[in-house]
């Protein structure tokens, strides 16, 4: 009677592990299925973000390229207009040499002309 009363026992754990087990192994089963559905959710958001980050990153990369263009082409201009600038300067220089020349020697000629018209008024006027 004991024995039978263990060996029912022993059937009952038997089988109660069996049902656990089973039971176990459909909550691994689902749990697995949905860590692969998070996973795979998780992988398409990273490959969207890495998209839209390349194409973020190519369209930046072509924004810096426009700018180091125009930086470029703006600094050629400069370079120009301060050669301009200088060039200009000289000129300017020249000629304001030229004007004080000319000015000076109109002077000395309005001297020797306001001179010579004196000795003029005296020679007719004695």
């Amino acid at each position: 009677l004991e024995r039978d009363e263990a060996s029912a026992r022993a059937e009952q754990a038997v089988k109660d592990k069996k049902r656990v087990e089973e039971t176990l192994g459909r909550v691994v089963r689902k749990k697995e299925g949905e860590v692969a559905e998070v996973l795979c959710k998780s992988n398409k958001q990273i490959k969207s973000l890495r998209e839209h980050y390349d194409a973020e990153r190519t369209k930046l990369q072509s924004r810096i390229d426009e700018l180091e263009s125009a930086k470029i082409e703006l600094q050629v201009e400069i370079g120009q207009l301060m050669r301009d600038k200088r060039a200009a300067e000289f000129d300017l220089n020249t000629i304001q040499e030229r004007v004080e020349s000319s000015r000076d020697q109109f002077k000395r000629d309005l001297g020797i002309s306001v001179v010579g018209i004196e000795e003029c008024r005296q020679v007719l006027d004695p």
